[in-house]
């Protein structure tokens, strides 16, 4: 209720101002758009390079596979001199996924291969996900603004990036978490485990997922259904979770030893 309110409120001040003849000093627009440069000037050194015309800066490092990249992104609701937002995302992409997906479909993952293996608005890139926004239409405190930017680029986007730079510790953590907030969905999670990994680390995953939710009722219920030819709806975990054991024939037995 909060946020819908907030939205009319800019909504109504934003009309406002566009019939208003009071002077704007700054154009939002060029006010997002130097930011971002200003932060991707910041990151030139360390090897990003940046896209003006799509506000995204990407990062390729020798040896590796894969693709780092930083976006930026604003509001259709921007007032000149009251607010101008921006918002950060960090993902980590990959050609050879990519290729890997069109060559390795499995029934209901994605139809359309994607280079995109995880990532998300940079405050969701910890356990404790948080969304974060900023706003620099105030000349006084955009440079603090901007520079609190780079610090959480710095404090969520780069570590995430780090966790690619060495698979083996990542597939680990994930099989003992049974999760991992870099990639929330646990089809796209186990595809990548199945191409990273292994499949006896995508079962120690799942089955560490399903303990962790309590949810292995519902899971068995719908795999029965799934043998028996029953048809089921619904995108909750233990569905996609039932699919994914018919499909990839996975051992998820519950007294199996999952450490």
């Amino acid at each position: 209720n909060d946020l819908i309110q907030d939205i009319a409120d800019r909504k109504k001040r934003l009309a406002e101002k566009r019939f208003s003849t009071q002077e704007k000093n700054e154009n939002p627009r060029e006010v997002y758009l130097s930011v971002c440069k200003n932060i991707a000037d910041y990151y030139e050194q360390y090897g990003f390079k940046y896209s003006a015309s799509g506000q995204h800066m990407t990062l390729k490092t020798k040896g590796s596979e894969f693709i780092y990249k930083i976006s930026f992104s604003s509001s259709h609701y921007n007032i000149a001199d009251e607010n101008v937002a921006i918002t950060v995302s960090a993902n980590v992409l990959s050609h050879k996924f990519k290729k890997w997906q069109s060559e390795n479909k499995i029934g209901h993952f994605n139809e359309v291969p994607s280079e995109y293996v995880g990532g998300g608005q940079i405050g969701n890139l910890q356990e404790n996900s948080t969304w974060l926004k900023w706003n620099v239409a105030n000349p006084l405190t955009r440079h603090t603004e901007t520079e609190n930017i780079i610090e959480n680029i710095n404090k969520f986007a780069i570590p995430f990036f780090n966790l690619f730079s060495d698979i083996p510790p990542l597939i680990h953590t994930i099989k003992e978490c049974g999760s991992f907030y870099g990639i929330s969905d646990v089809t796209s999670l186990t595809e990548f485990l199945m191409y990273a990994s292994t499949k006896e680390n995508v079962e120690a995953t799942l089955k560490r997922f399903l303990s962790s939710k309590n949810i292995w009722k519902e899971y068995l219920e719908v795999l029965e259904k799934l043998r028996n030819k029953e048809k089921i709806s619904g995108g909750q975990y233990w569905n996609s979770i039932a699919k994914l054991t018919i499909e990839l024939e996975l051992d998820l037995t519950e007294n199996k030893n999952i450490s």
